[in-house]
């Protein structure tokens, strides 16, 4: 079943406002995720994210906490920080079935990481062969603190730029992941 509704709003300029600031963990240009070509995606089945078309090749850790693998070949994976929050890396199905060509792991399976540390490269040239453009999907798993999460969808530098901005539901809150 989809999301009910989603929190997520797209804006030109993230509002000033107390709130989580999420950094993002890849460099490219976010979509709105119903652009994702991934029906289940597209419907809001993943969650509240972007679609991420990859402009580089390494991929930082979005926040300090536990980051780990949810597959087998490693092409999704899960940061957790210490307030609850998770946040979602997911590759095309297209990568999936190649059974972990084309990304090369910085981090252990299950790692403790700091905001900023690379935690995977990936072979763009190799994994291009079999998707057109380059992507990944970053979706955030619902939090009952949540009230809305903004987004720009432009260019963003991985571990520079903040790609989520969510604003709490609870007055007082607001913090830096």
């Amino acid at each position: 079943m989809p999301v009910a509704f989603s929190r997520l709003q797209r804006t030109t300029a993230l509002p000033v406002s107390k709130g989580l600031v999420i950094q993002s963990p890849a460099s490219g240009l976010a979509l709105p995720l119903s652009e994702a070509p991934e029906p289940a995606a597209a419907a809001g089945y993943l969650g509240d994210g972007v679609l991420m078309q990859l402009q580089a090749n390494q991929l930082v850790a979005p926040f300090s906490g536990l980051c780990h693998r949810q597959d087998q070949a490693g092409q999704q994976l899960r940061f957790h920080h210490a307030n609850g929050l998770q946040l979602d890396i997911h590759f095309p199905p297209q990568c999936l079935n190649q059974h972990g060509r084309g990304f090369d792991w910085l981090v252990a399976e299950k790692a403790t990481v700091q905001a900023g540390q690379p935690v995977l490269c990936v072979d763009s040239a190799l994994l291009s062969q079999w998707v057109q453009p380059l992507y990944c999907l970053i979706t955030l798993k619902q939090h009952a603190r949540f009230s809305t999460i903004w987004y720009r969808s432009c260019y963003h530098q991985a571990g520079q730029d903040p790609l989520f901005l969510i604003e709490l539901a609870a007055q007082g809150q607001g913090q830096s992941a």
